[in-house]
């Protein structure tokens, strides 16, 4: 026999809303916004900043008669610590916003400390305003020493005399990109393994020759100091001190609420891809680097991808020139000033790290495609 059921849903509305009334009303209930902290989704009864990571707290109206409740993360394995993220006129966007991100998601407390509070802006033309300065920021645990436009930074005696008290007083480090130079010029990092960005690796060598620059890392742990190479690696870096000082698990939380792909190692190194051979070899330069540049000719890059093992680089050509000169001055040029020599296979190199690569170079005739007469490809693969 079939029983008929009556539900019933009762709904508590606001007293404003019964009445007909409008208008703003004072919210009752307070919260961490979305983090990695255990306080995140924990309701409180006023305004203000988290106790534990520090973010302000943002408002939730309370719509039902009964807070519900709420489930709590893992506590920390340790407490709040402090990390002080140097900013300065040019500094790169993401150099200190990728890591400030990661150790606010990782329930770290991060500010920026410049010179003074006086707005500054960035690479990229965004203003930012430091919370703090040199005389009133907090006892940092962690420095955070971001690259970019380093000259004022490095021309600053204040900014590299608090750099190197910092960096003795911290517990740990991070430099991302070019601010390897920070710790380079002050002779943090002699004796010591380190890597920076990928164009830059031979000149932060050239400037610290008892460094040991690798090209192979995206970033470096000397146990108090981490080096990362460009922009994007300082989340990296960051997510490796977060794994580092509260456990993998945290890092993972962290990682799922930023969205971000990561991957515990850091195996994507710039610098260790083979076409930084050709980069450095003066072979390819410019942003879209063009094989040479030849009187009117004009160079459209199509495709370039590859990994440390293998490369490929197309072009697409405007110039009155036919197929077989260009072949012959790329040839002069791989020849003559490259140094290399042409094998069965093709033209054979040996790159810095003394591994062989062979290079196959075609010329054809382009079809059908206005404003290019000629394709260009270049296929590179380690030898053997």
């Amino acid at each position: 026999m079939l029983k008929a059921l009556a539900i019933i849903v009762c709904l508590t509305f606001p007293a404003a809303i019964a009445s007909g009334q409008s208008g703003p009303r004072e919210p009752s209930v307070w919260t961490c916004p979305p983090c990695a902290c255990s306080l995140c989704g924990e309701a409180q009864e006023a305004a203000g900043d988290c106790a534990e990571c520090g973010m302000a707290l943002v408002s939730v109206e309370r719509i039902f008669t009964q807070r519900r409740e709420v489930q709590r993360l893992p506590a920390p394995a340790l407490s709040a610590r402090n990390v002080a993220v140097l900013v300065f006129p040019g500094v790169e966007l993401i150099d200190f916003a990728g890591p400030y991100e990661v150790f606010g998601q990782g329930g770290f407390r991060p500010y920026l400390v410049g010179v003074s509070k006086e707005p500054i802006r960035t690479s990229m033309g965004v203003t930012i305003t430091p919370q703090y300065d040199f005389s009133d920021c907090p006892e940092s645990d962690v420095l955070v020493l971001p690259g970019g436009g380093i000259d004022s930074a490095q021309n600053s005696e204040p900014t590299m005399a608090w750099i190197e008290e910092q960096g003795e007083e911290a517990a740990h480090v991070l430099t991302v990109c070019n601010g390897a130079f920070f710790m380079a010029e002050n002779g943090s990092l002699d004796g010591m393994q380190a890597t920076t960005f990928h164009r830059l690796i031979p000149s932060l060598q050239a400037a610290a020759p008892a460094v040991e620059v690798l090209s192979n890392r995206r970033f470096v742990d000397n146990g108090k100091i981490v080096t990362t190479a460009g922009l994007s690696s300082g989340i990296d870096g960051a997510m490796y001190m977060v794994e580092k000082l509260r456990g993998r698990a945290r890092a993972q939380l962290v990682a799922l609420n930023l969205e971000y792909d990561w991957k515990p190692g850091g195996s994507y190194a710039r610098a260790d891809f083979v076409d930084m051979g050709l980069i450095r070899a003066g072979l390819l330069s410019g942003g879209s680097y063009p094989m040479l540049d030849a009187e009117g000719t004009r160079w459209r890059l199509v495709n370039t991808a590859g990994d440390s093992e293998a490369w490929s680089i197309d072009w697409e050509v405007a110039t009155e020139m036919s197929a077989e000169a260009l072949a012959e001055l790329m040839a002069a040029k791989l020849r003559d000033d490259a140094g290399w020599e042409e094998g069965e296979s093709g033209w054979e190199y040996v790159d810095a790290a003394g591994r062989s690569f062979v290079v196959e170079v075609r010329v054809d005739e382009l079809a059908g495609v206005e404003d290019a007469q000629l394709s260009v490809g270049m296929r590179i693969g380690l030898k053997g």
